[in-house]
């Protein structure tokens, strides 16, 4: 195997007393020897090319996006200022290890399996102050893994001055962040001298509950070290069905340093596999991930009791030589999905370079050989025909990918396939994207799904994609949602006497810097959820995504995920269980005016109703008869009185049926 090493010659100068980024993103350069002495302060790299950084190195020449390859970079830096400093790495594809003057400092993934995908979680590593020179030598090692664009440091990369209000590192070490009711909840406060110099502080940390109430305060004086670290231990007992706050920091004179904010929850009670409601599922990226990362993530989509998960079956990745086909990522999604009662739906996309037969509209997307897609997909449907009966047909081809007619080629060549088999699989028409932005080669999901009827006869469904951004109001948000559903609704009408669509995406990301937190995800996704149910056209809803994708505190599109990046609650986690608990096998049957601003809607079957209602703003105390239980967003209980309070934060109210 033929392995790829990249270096970087840069040069900066520090001014004592301004903390700053240090841009280390000029003068990269590589070589193609993956040798253990590249990490070497006097290695000699003055024969390797430059390339460019942030960027893929087969963007620079290098066929070998397989291999391994090394970056290095030379920094002045002014070992008299004494501060903190860090090497900040946003991206890396896929996997590092990192040692700054022949010293490892960090790594991120395994080198020993292909799928361990840590693409876009955020490096930074404490660079120890004993190791600091005039010059520097940065030694990056990468994996790739089966990136398909191959490696790189795929965005920007610094060294960041920490001011002196940051010489203390805090965090919350938890094992276990899922808890049934009741369970004892421990957690390990830890504090990090990141300097040279011994110094005294004392280390705070709290428990808090949804509502804000205080149920755990420790504080412990201590004395540390330059660069070492100290842990201590807490234990309580989660109370009640919710979300929790750990939050811990360092009080200097009085002063607070270094807080470190960390969550846990108390999920409802898993009921029994067969009371899975298929309708509420997620949207997730399984083929991305290594093996104990989907059995982790299954495993927590059967813990709230979804019904369905989305996920790609992506063509290039299982035949990327013809005739050769690997199933073993897919057998493995879908055999695990099965264990835990989830039903797959599977998005089929991408050509491989032996299948394609032209070139799209859109000059950087290939058309397909229909004869090619009609092979794969009877071997794939018929490999899957006892598990997966419906398939999504790629993914947002509306926007600036495929002119109508072109997608429309394909999706023929696929109902017609589905056509050949028994039993006969569903056919949706791939995940129409909403298009809130206009821009040239976008086209609007009713108009893109009108010509699709007009070409293409015997489709099952649509899939759409409803992001209508982020209304802060919850009128807005339901508006929106509702006006973005029907307008594709409206069109199906037209074409066929019983409409089947589903949400396979539909979200909003955590912003606090853009003033979007995780209760207000959280809140997005209950009302949003709720106004859909209304819609009898609606089959299944998918939330995007499951788990943030990476680690990027503000950038949007690595913050969607109910999860964290390393399986860590979100708000909306809990809200969407609770949601689940709730609503499973009921309908919606009507509105119940509650006051004169508040209208409720009401969701029943034959043994039980459950009223869910908000405001628009600020509060609202309504009169309720034959209430049973009133839970919160996050499913905490608030009694049973025909008095209820409410909220922004939807409730939802269980009466006597």
């Amino acid at each position: 195997m033929r392995f790829l090493c990249v270096v970087a010659l840069f040069c900066c100068f520090f001014m004592a007393g301004k903390a700053k980024d240090i841009d280390l993103n000029a003068n990269w350069r590589f070589s193609d020897k993956d040798d253990p002495g590249c990490s070497a302060l006097d290695f000699d790299d003055s024969d390797w090319k430059k390339v460019k950084v942030p960027g893929y190195w087969k963007h620079c020449g290098f066929s070998n996006v397989r291999g391994i390859g090394w970056y290095r970079c030379r920094v002045l830096l002014d070992p008299a200022v004494r501060v903190p400093r860090q090497l900040v790495m946003e991206g890396v594809a896929r996997c590092d290890e990192t040692y700054f003057n022949g010293k490892l400092i960090g790594k991120t993934g395994d080198f020993s399996d292909d799928f361990s995908n840590q693409k876009y979680r955020m490096r930074i590593y404490e660079i120890p102050p004993e190791l600091i020179r005039r010059e520097n030598i940065i030694a990056v090692r990468v994996f790739p893994g089966r990136e398909l664009a191959g490696g790189g440091l795929v965005r920007p990369v610094c060294i960041r001055e920490l001011s002196e209000q940051d010489m203390f590192g805090v965090a919350n070490k938890i094992e276990e962040f899922y808890y049934a009711k009741g369970a004892s909840f421990v957690w390990q406060p830890e504090v990090f001298n990141r300097t040279m110099n011994t110094a005294s502080a004392v280390l705070h940390t709290e428990l808090r509950d949804f509502s804000g109430n205080l149920l755990v305060h420790k504080e412990w004086p201590f004395r540390l070290s330059g660069q070492k670290k100290l842990s201590f231990e807490c234990s309580t007992v989660l109370p009640e069905t919710g979300i929790y706050t750990v939050r811990s920091f360092v009080l200097v004179n009085g002063e607070r340093r270094g807080t470190a904010v960390s969550k846990a929850a108390v999920l409802p009670p898993v009921k029994p596999a067969a009371l899975r409601d298929s309708r509420f599922g997620v949207a997730s990226h399984l083929n991305w991930w290594d093996e104990k990362s989907v059995l982790r993530s299954l495993d927590l989509m059967k813990r709230i009791q979804l019904g369905s998960i989305r996920t790609g079956f992506i063509w290039r990745e299982i035949e990327p030589v013809a005739g050769k086909p690997d199933f073993s990522r897919t057998d493995l999604i879908v055999k695990e999905a099965k264990k835990r009662g989830l039903a797959v739906l599977p998005v089929i996309s991408s050509v491989p370079s032996w299948a394609i037969a032209g070139k799209a509209h859109n000059k950087a997307l290939p058309l397909v050989q229909l004869e090619e897609q009609r092979k794969y997909l009877a071997c794939l449907m018929e490999r899957y025909k006892d598990t997966i009966k419906i398939w999504e047909f790629d993914n947002e081809p509306n926007l600036n990918k495929y002119l109508p007619q072109e997608y429309a080629r394909a999706l023929r060549g696929a109902v017609e396939t589905a056509e050949t088999l028994s039993p006969k699989p569903v056919i949706l028409v791939g995940g129409l994207s909403s298009v809130h932005i206009r821009r040239p080669g976008r086209i609007a999901a009713p108009r893109y799904l009108a010509a699709l009827y007009n070409d293409v006869k015997d489709f099952s469904g649509v899939a759409f994609h409803p992001y209508i951004g982020w209304p802060k109001n919850n009128d807005r948000i339901a508006g929106n949602f509702l006006k973005s559903i029907d307008s594709v609704i409206n069109v199906m009408r037209t074409y066929t006497k019983t409409p089947e669509l589903y949400l396979t995406e539909y979200s909003t990301s955590i912003r606090p810097d853009a003033g979007r937190t995780e209760l207000d995800q959280a809140r997005f996704l209950v009302v949003t959820t709720v106004s859909g149910l209304t819609r009898k056209e609606v089959h299944g809803f998918f939330w995007y995504n499951f788990r943030n994708k990476g680690v990027h505190p503000t950038d949007g599109e690595m913050n969607y995920g109910l999860l964290n990046m390393d399986f860590s609650p979100h708000t909306a986690f809990v809200a969407y269980a609770v949601l689940i608990d709730q609503l499973s096998f009921l309908n919606w049957t009507g509105m119940q005016k509650a006051s004169d601003g508040v209208t409720l809607h009401v969701f029943e079957n034959d043994s039980r109703k459950v009223l869910v209602g908000w405001t628009d703003s600020g509060t609202d105390t309504v009169t309720i008869p034959d209430v049973e239980q009133v839970i919160n967003l996050v499913g905490m209980p608030r009694g049973n009185n025909s008095k209820v309070e409410l909220s922004t934060l939807p409730v939802y109210i269980t009466v006597k049926k």
